[in-house]
């Protein structure tokens, strides 16, 4: 491109304007990409060929979920929240997320977790990091109580 119509096509910018040009754009700066790659690669849901396998998979996201929703649900009721909000905290916390996935890591490249293991606890973080906003939802909706008289009729209107 001429010297001439790359000058036209620039934007001006003010002192501190910090949006990215096309200069800066390029290849994400954090190895998040990578490491998500590397657990699929490292994750055999085949090795989970029966259902006592998955039987134990559902206990540890069963357990997981308890632990530290209910614990932390618990603990902020505890603090004085109501237990809707203790709830939607829970929720929020149980969230396992990339940190999960990377501790996970560090214990299968020492030799502390099997390939099964592995695969069974990555299911276990997946699950309870998509399940994370449902609950949110689940436990902030407010529950009427339907009642079966259609009109309700103050008692001393009623006639006698």
């Amino acid at each position: 491109m001429p010297a001439r119509q790359q000058k036209q096509t620039e934007t001006h910018r003010a002192p501190g304007d910090r949006r990215p040009t096309d200069r800066e754009e390029g290849p994400p700066s954090s190895p998040l990409p990578l490491q998500v790659v590397r657990n699929g690669l490292r994750t055999q849901i085949g090795l989970l060929n029966n259902a006592q396998d998955w039987l134990i998979c559902l206990i540890i996201i069963g357990v997981a979920t308890a632990g530290k929703l209910g614990g932390s649900a618990l603990g902020a009721r505890l603090t004085g929240m109501k237990w809707r909000e203790s709830l939607q905290l829970g929720a929020l916390i149980n969230t396992r997320g990339l940190m999960e996935l990377i501790a996970l890591n560090i214990g299968y490249d020492m030799g502390i977790l099997s390939q099964r293991i592995f695969t069974m606890l990555v299911i276990m973080a997946l699950v309870t990091t998509v399940m994370t906003a449902p609950l949110v939802t689940f436990f902030g909706k407010r529950r009427t109580i339907r009642s079966s008289v259609s009109r309700a009729v103050p008692l001393d209107s009623q006639p006698r």
